[in-house]
């Protein structure tokens, strides 16, 4: 019954320069609703970078909801940045991601923060490309978020064909 209207936007600012082509700015943006005057508006902004030896994104979020009657509309906010330096598609790749979210701004110290770093292998067999990554992972919370911070190893593989 109630629908949503989504838009995106994809633009590469620079079409010629061998460095200058890897940039890209995405937008979206979602205006809906849950239910009449319960609103459900999402908005991403994204800026990239790809190289073959780098790889670079930051993200904004922006958000409006009200997913439950008789609740206030939650204001969420958070960025998302993220690092790849490497030797180029195969060898070895250094990684980091930095994020925040505010999963409701009308509470104070509530916030999330997440830090992801490692290292990564990749090769090249045949037709496939195979990658080893190990990563550590720390989540910190607000006083007031409620959760125990958390720090974890991650082995993973990843095999694209």
């Amino acid at each position: 019954r109630h629908k949503s209207v989504q838009g995106r936007l994809s633009l590469r600012p620079f079409r010629s320069g061998e460095l200058s082509r890897g940039f890209r700015l995405n937008t979206f943006y979602n205006l809906g609703w849950y239910a009449a005057g319960r609103p459900r508006r999402l908005g991403i902004v994204m800026g990239s970078y790809e190289h073959s030896r780098l790889v670079a994104t930051a993200q904004w979020l922006a958000a409006t909801e009200q997913p439950v009657a008789g609740v206030a509309e939650t204001d969420r906010r958070g960025y998302s940045t993220f690092l790849e330096i490497r030797q180029g598609l195969t060898g070895w790749a250094g990684l980091v991601r930095v994020e925040n979210l505010d999963p409701d701004t009308s509470r104070r110290d509530d916030d999330h923060r997440r830090v992801i770093a490692g290292g990564a292998y990749w090769w090249r067999p045949s037709n496939t490309t195979v990658g080893l990554v190990l990563t550590v992972e720390d989540v910190r919370y607000g006083a007031a978020a409620g959760a125990a911070d958390e720090t974890r190893l991650l082995a993973q593989t990843h095999i694209e064909f």
